[in-house]
């Protein structure tokens, strides 16, 4: 029995704008965006708090993030690749730094690539959007998937100094990171709150009050999530 066609082109997009025209419906809840400035200047509001772009800026926008009020100059570029939520949650890599990763980018959505970096960047998005029609590849999708891991091992790469920096002041946030450290290991076996709360000593309501405020979806959510 033949293998059915896999075809990834509604997984993984790069667009050079962010006309809404061209951007898949509901991007902003189904796909990780990823925006790599090359000139002009922008801006937007992410958890009601406004954050600027320019060139050599990358900036990482989560699915369901809620980012409003996009303003773009005349003369703004970038590379944008679109990576959707399902294709992530089976590609990515399972570390340490996919939790610490995505509790910074909460944080610091923008940050600022050297020359070198961008085009590290930059590359590696032209490599995704150039093979992603190519499915007559019989690896095409182990291609696809080691092309996007690459991406995203890159990206950890650049910000792993700031998270080494970042001190985990704040008990919420460190408690949040602990629990999604806990749900990595255990989801597949244990899917109650209860579990994840003893063995962080709170109550399933403390946990998912602390779930909420970090990042808008409860304890709950988090475990069907993973």
């Amino acid at each position: 029995k033949e293998e059915p066609v896999v075809c990834l082109e509604n997984d993984i997009r790069l667009l050079d704008t962010l006309n809404d025209r061209l951007m898949p419906a509901d991007f902003l809840n189904q796909f990780c965006t990823h925006i790599i400035c090359e000139s002009g200047k922008g801006q937007f509001q992410m958890a009601g708090k406004s954050y600027q772009m320019e060139r050599n800026d990358i900036v990482i926008w989560p699915p369901e993030t809620n980012v409003t009020d996009i303003m773009l100059s005349p003369d703004f570029n970038a590379q944008i690749l679109l990576l959707s939520r399902n294709f992530l949650s089976e590609i990515r890599p399972n570390n340490k730094l996919s939790v610490e990763g995505f509790l910074y980018l909460l944080k610091y959505p923008v940050f600022r690539l050297t020359d070198a970096e961008r085009e590290v960047c930059a590359n590696n998005c032209k490599q995704l959007g150039d093979r992603v029609t190519d499915n007559g590849n019989i690896f095409y999708k182990e291609i696809m998937t080691s092309l996007a891991q690459i991406f995203i091992y890159d990206i950890w790469n650049i910000y792993s100094n700031e998270l080494n920096k970042r001190a985990l002041s704040d008990q919420g946030a460190g408690l949040f990171e602990k629990f999604l450290l806990l749900v990595q290991d255990n989801c597949f076996t244990n899917r109650e709150v209860a579990f994840y709360s003893e063995k962080l000593h709170v109550t399933p309501k403390y946990l998912s009050v602390v779930c909420k405020k970090s990042s808008g979806k409860t304890a709950s959510d988090w475990i069907d999530e993973y």
